[in-house]
């Protein structure tokens, strides 16, 4: 066989390989919510209480099912999904999270995170009967800030015009009106949490500030005297529900940290923040220290029990179809606050720090390690239940707490595991491997190019043809792969110095030498481009006229003045700002030219391929033809 005939044979096996990757899915079979389960949402039903979650295929495709209690277990029925995400409308194409599930008018609403996308959330809505089996989607909840004017939603925020991007939220009905709170993170500020309430879900109006910030939390001490740490720095999952006077919130938080020795502190907490303004600790009968994140939770009705969703990383990892994280929905039992309130905080306190005393010393004696002394074992135990780290307590004892801390904390009912998983295909790897073997070769083309660069300016150097900026060339590169490499690896372990003044001077090196000359080179070629354009360019016609006006408002969009002009306009005229036209031109007008050319790149590209795939194109074997 020829040289040509060999290549062509391999050229059309490696293009039938693609066609089946793209045409066969990864995964076969399987349940809809067999890669993980996650945000669970109890709600009481006509059918008794019922507890929705979100359950995921994969990565991206997600869908939200239905717990019913039958037989002594929690089972899935029906057993399909009972909500799907959209595959036209935006919102939510890309998933569902975080799901909150309340009584209705004439049946239940159900209020969920929406991503599209782009991975941007959005809070959706749904109305179901009393069952909660069949579901109806609506419009997206609205949020205003201006009493005066009605909310005012745009295609880049559906639910209006919000201080900072959602990340939780919880919601209930109190009389006659929705109460909602949202945790929104807000640049530089961090997360805070508002409150937003009315009638009607697409007028709800948020209060001029917020209800807790990072700063709330300032020299607040619980029952016991000790310093409650903030929630909200570390906080991963969020739910709240009115009580008379205010509010009672939960959170969950991760405080693992390097300061905790690297041990697992996932703390759930309570707190009441009442209308005049206080804030008081509310103890909670369980607090969880487990190597497992709770992503999301969410009060059951009667306030007696948490269910949550739990998560931690399997080690080794599974193949790449399925997910590298093992997820629970467990029910947590609760008391404290508004499941308990005949529980005084003080008595609830003093049995924790008693229980996780007898924890400390208990398995320290199990493992045959030194039993702690009364003070170091108070100190364990109060690392355990404050979730601050204590560095004179044993690493051993410390790390025994926590996994008899994790027994009983997770004693809570796991009433979900993920579904049955479905079958990979295998074909799909193929193609991760091929895109791994692509990296490695350009990572070979990176060190030759180096390689390359060191030879030129090293002839520079040895003849003296103008050395110093080759010189500067190599300082430049010994220094920043020096800086980038013991930054990356830690100073300390190999004995040359301290990590943190490694990743200094990396942060120098980088920060304020190559991004700002790259900045200026761009800067350049801007300028080069603006003058070969002003020189070549004529306006002769209309459509040259329309030409030249339409790229000086994109680029006086793109300008810091083009933000100032029309940044006084009121939202009800957000059209006349200079950065929606220029985005408007950019992402609407200037793509239906654009798409049709790549679509033309696309049909030419595609004839190209398939002349070569099947070996009718014999072009590209040019320097392969025998010799006679």
């Amino acid at each position: 066989m020829s040289k040509r005939g060999a290549l062509k044979i391999l050229a059309f096996l490696c293009g039938l390989y693609f066609i089946l990757d793209f045409v066969l899915p990864a995964k076969l079979g399987g349940d809809f919510d067999g890669y993980a389960v996650d945000s669970p949402a109890p709600a009481t039903t006509s059918d008794g209480t019922a507890i929705f979650y979100v359950g995921r295929y994969d990565q991206a495709r997600s869908a939200v099912g239905r717990l019913a209690y039958s037989g002594g277990q929690w089972r899935r029925w029906p057993d399909k999904p009972v909500i799907q995400r959209s595959l036209f409308v935006s919102d939510d194409q890309a998933g569902v999270e975080q799901l909150d599930v309340l009584a209705g008018g004439s049946g239940l609403e159900v209020l969920y995170i929406g991503v599209n996308r782009d991975q941007v959330g959005t809070l959706c809505r749904a109305e179901g009967d009393p069952s909660g089996v069949s579901w109806q989607k609506k419009d997206p909840v609205r949020f205003g800030t201006d009493p005066n004017s009605a909310p005012e939603p745009t295609l880049e925020h559906p639910n209006g015009k919000l201080p900072g991007e959602l990340k939780f939220f919880a919601a209930a009905r109190v009389g006659d009106q929705w109460q909602m709170l949202l945790v929104l993170n807000q640049m530089g500020k961090g997360l805070q949490v508002w409150r937003a309430s009315g009638k009607d879900w697409s007028d709800l109006r948020l209060d001029k500030e917020p209800l807790l910030t990072s700063k709330s939390f300032e020299g607040l001490k619980g029952p016991n005297g000790w310093n409650i740490p903030d929630p909200l720095a570390a906080l991963t999952a969020f739910d709240a529900r009115p009580i008379p006077g205010g509010w009672q919130m939960y959170f969950a938080s991760d405080y693992t940290t390097h300061t905790t020795g690297n041990l697992p502190v996932n703390k759930i907490s309570s707190l009441e923040r009442r209308e005049n303004g206080t804030i008081v600790p509310v103890a909670v009968a369980r607090h969880l220290q487990t190597a497992s994140k709770v992503t999301a939770m969410r009060v059951t009705p009667d306030a007696k029990s948490l269910a949550l969703s739990a998560s931690r990383k399997l080690n080794p990892p599974p193949p790449p179809e399925y997910s590298t994280k093992e997820t629970q929905l467990v029910l947590l039992p609760l008391q404290g606050g508004a499941a308990e309130a005949a529980a005084t905080d003080e008595a609830i306190a003093k049995a924790e720090v008693a229980a996780n005393i007898a924890v400390a010393r208990g398995t320290a004696a199990i493992l045959g390690t030194t039993v702690p002394g009364p003070a170091e074992a108070v100190e364990i135990a109060m690392a355990i239940a404050g979730g601050e780290a204590v560095a004179a307590a044993p690493a051993n004892v410390a790390a025994a707490a926590a996994e008899a801390a994790e027994t009983a904390a997770t004693a809570g009912e796991v009433i979900k595991n993920i579904g049955a998983k479905p079958t990979p295909t295998y074909v799909s790897r193929g193609i991760q491997w091929a895109n791994t073997v692509l990296q490695v070769i350009g990572s070979f083309a990176v060190f030759i190019a180096m390689i390359n660069l060191v030879m030129y300016h090293g002839k520079r150097v040895i003849r003296k043809q103008k050395p110093a900026y080759s010189l500067v060339f190599f300082v430049f590169l010994l220094g920043m792969f020096l800086f980038s490499l013991m930054a990356k690896t830690g100073g300390t372990a190999s004995g040359a110095g301290s990590w943190a003044g490694w990743q200094v001077g990396f942060d120098f090196l980088f920060n304020n030498i190559v991004q700002p000359m790259t900045t200026a080179v761009f800067s350049m070629i801007t300028f080069f481009m603006i003058s070969a354009a002003y020189r070549s360019f004529r306006v002769r016609s209309l459509e040259a006229a329309m030409l030249m006006v339409a790229a000086c408002l994109v680029m006086i969009g793109q300008m810091p003045i083009g933000q100032w002009l029309g940044a006084g306009l009121p939202e009800s005229l957000y059209m006349f700002r200079m950065t929606w036209v220029s985005q408007k031109l950019l992402t609407v007008i200037n793509a239906c030219a654009s798409q049709g050319v790549t679509i033309g790149l696309m049909v030419g590209g595609l004839s190209i391929t398939l002349r070569i795939w099947l070996g009718l194109d014999n072009s590209v074997y040019s320097g392969l033809e025998e010799k006679r």
